[in-house]
Parts: C-alpha cells; sequence; structure tokens
C-alpha cells in the first residue's frame, strides 16, 4: 500500500566515535516529505533490491535530512555499516510504525483512492477546528524528561530510605 523510492546513491557518514553509519540519497515526494515533517525527521523503513543479504527485506529506523544544495534527501541509518558494494537499491515505509499520520479531510480520502499517497494502517482524519485533535498528544509512552524525573525520584526516595534506616539504627 506505500509508495518506494529509489535509492540513487549510497555514501557514508561518521559519527561522533568516527564509526561510517549508512547514509543513502533519493528524491523525495510531497507526501513523504509531510510525513517527515509530522514525524520529527524519523521513520522507520524497510530496505529492498540493495544487492545486500544484511540489509534486503529487513527493517532499520531512518533520521532523514536534505542534502545541500539539491532536491535529494538522505536516510541515514545508524549502527549500520558501510558497504563499498552497495549500487542501488529502494526503501519503503513501515505503515504500522509510523509515529504520526498525515492529516486528510474527508472527501479527500475514498475507497476508490487511486493516487500514490501514503497512509499509516490506521488512516486518521483530522479537524484542524476539532478542539479534541488539535490538542492530542500521544500517550504511549514517556519522553526523556519525564523518565528523568520519575528516575530522579526513585533514587531520592531509596537515600532517603537508606540514610533513615541507618539514623534509626544508630539511635538504638
Amino acid at each position: 500500500m506505500t509508495d518506494s523510492w529509489k535509492i540513487l546513491s549510497w555514501d557514508f557518514v561518521l559519527d561522533n566515535n568516527n564509526n561510517a553509519n549508512l547514509i543513502g540519497f533519493f528524491n523525495p515526494t510531497s507526501n513523504l516529505l509531510q510525513l517527515l515533517q509530522v514525524n520529527n525527521n524519523t521513520l522507520f523503513v524497510t530496505l529492498s533490491d540493495t544487492s545486500s543479504d544484511k540489509l534486503d527485506n529487513k527493517s532499520f529506523t531512518a533520521i532523514f535530512d536534505k542534502k545541500t544544495d539539491s532536491d535529494q534527501y538522505s536516510l541515514c541509518l545508524k549502527g549500520v555499516p558501510f558497504s563499498s558494494d552497495l549500487k542501488s537499491g529502494k526503501f519503503c515505509l513501515m505503515p504500522s510504525y509510523v509515529n504520526k499520520s498525515l492529516s486528510k479531510t474527508d472527501d479527500t480520502l475514498n475507497d476508490d483512492d487511486t493516487d500514490d499517497d501514503v497512509h499509516t494502517v490506521d488512516d486518521v482524519h483530522t479537524d484542524d477546528t476539532d478542539d479534541d485533535n488539535k490538542n492530542a498528544k500521544d500517550t504511549s509512552g514517556m519522553n526523556l524528561t519525564q523518565l528523568g524525573l520519575v528516575g530522579g525520584i526513585l533514587a531520592t526516595g531509596t537515600i532517603l530510605c537508606i540514610f533513615g534506616a541507618r539514623y534509626m539504627l544508630s539511635r538504638n
């Protein structure tokens, strides 16, 4: 159901530890660009036709970015080492793992939809005037700040219990 995009060339980019992470260049569609915008330029992709058994039909988290002085975009696969024998390939999105779906109006999406739009498994219809959808947040997990606060509270409570127990034992 999702489109695929042809990888025009492969290269690598060095991370902070001088590891070569695989990067592919492609021409995006406007639908993909919208989907990248609402998903913070990070999507799950499945690669195919890469001539590499380590990559073909495997899924990866890809970080997308616009190539400087070009209309092309890149997808970076962190933790995937570069191989010089890669010449082509294509990728498609894993729709069940897209973080947020594109907004669609009811009149632009129907059963005989034959255009090349990218849809998630559960196409979501939103209306910008609907306050519930405007203020809706993904509550499926905690963000890093929330996890840090919970961890700090748990650590503080543990330390207070240890010192309290030591104090009580030293009084006897």
